[in-house]
């Protein structure tokens, strides 16, 4: 029995990760997507830190940093590292804070 994972869109502009049971592929065991609004409003209030300041310092305006924020928007990758040097986080913790559990329900992760 081995284990696997696959990475894949939900139609909806958000990255789901899939680990299931290659031996029984149509049983997903835990389905996840990727929230990055909730990741970058979680550490810039975790430092006390205005949307403002943190889009100056990042190199974008305020109102998209609010909109990625609200997913709305999927940030690029630059983004997402600008945002872990300036907040001095490792872009692992920023990655595991966006980890949301889904129910997809029966996605066939072998497509």
């Amino acid at each position: 029995m081995g284990c696997g994972t696959r990475s894949c869109h939900d139609g909806h502009g958000k990255r789901i990760l899939l680990l299931y049971d290659r031996d029984v592929f149509e049983k997903i065991y835990l389905v996840f997507k990727m929230n990055y609004g909730k990741a970058f409003k979680e550490i810039r209030e975790e430092q006390g830190l205005s949307r403002k300041e943190v889009a100056n310092q990042i190199g974008c305006t305020p109102s998209a940093l609010c909109k990625i924020e609200n997913g709305k928007t999927v940030p690029k990758e630059k983004t997402i590292e600008a945002f872990c040097i300036i907040m001095r986080i490792p872009i692992a913790r920023f990655y595991v804070l966006c980890f949301e559990p889904a129910d997809y329900g029966s996605l066939d992760p072998m497509r």
